[in-house]
């Protein structure tokens, strides 16, 4: 497959249509974008990202060039768009790299998939969702509820790459 990405569009069994642009062979990689993004938002990384890797970057229901079902939208739904495009591709293990809300679709994709999922990675993210309270009074009150759910997550989903190039960050989580 070639490195510059192609984009293409899938029907999932759902009804839904998902937009996304694939590039590049070897273990698969999906990029999923935050809230009012694209698969645009990968454009200039998924080249290089594509040398190593099966790189999908999918447009998220209601988003970019994907369909706009008339229901409302969860991070669950989500989820199980992903799950339907990763079967649709034949790809049975993916690594997850989520940008804002893209993040917190690829949460409940390890929390609903964790039998799918090879690695997890968060961009500008929080660990676990706020609450209204939460974002009132701000970080002190929050934090170890954040923190003993990252402990839980990245004890399993802390890519071994990073394990390698960044131990000190896997064991401030927990995971090394």
């Amino acid at each position: 497959m070639d490195r510059e990405p192609t984009m293409k569009t899938a029907l999932l069994p759902n009804g839904v249509t998902l937009a996304y642009q694939e590039a590049g062979s070897g273990d698969a990689l999906c990029l999923v974008h935050g809230f009012c993004g694209s698969s645009a938002y990968w454009q200039r990384i998924i080249p290089p990202l594509a040398q190593s890797h099966h790189v999908l970057a999918p447009d998220l229901r209601g988003h970019g060039k994907s369909s706009v079902p008339e229901e409302t939208y969860t991070v669950e739904k989500m989820a199980e768009d992903l799950l339907l495009l990763l079967d649709e591709a034949g790809i049975q293990k993916v690594a997850l790299l989520g940008h804002s809300l893209g993040g917190y679709v690829a949460l409940a994709f390890a929390e609903r998939y964790p039998h799918r999922l090879s690695a997890l990675g968060l961009i500008h993210s929080p660990r676990i969702p706020m609450t209204r309270r939460q974002r009132r009074t701000g970080p002190k009150e929050w934090r170890a509820s954040a923190a003993t759910a990252w402990n839980r997550l990245s004890r399993r989903w802390c890519p071994n790459c990073l394990r390698q190039t960044a131990p000190t960050v896997c064991r401030k989580s927990g995971s090394g």
